[in-house]
């Protein structure tokens, strides 16, 4: 069983959800980092 299908599994998720959850986190994320390499560490 691959990793993430596990991972929903074991958060007792169905896997579109944990995926949608992942994917909204992971582009989250990168805007922070954006944000941060273009502002600064202090901008919010």
């Amino acid at each position: 069983m691959p990793t993430q299908e596990a991972a929903a599994e074991r958060l007792g998720l169905p896997y579109s959800t944990y995926r949608r959850h992942l994917v909204s986190g992971i582009e989250r994320v990168c805007e922070d980092l954006w944000r941060r390499e273009l502002y600064g560490a202090h901008e919010s």
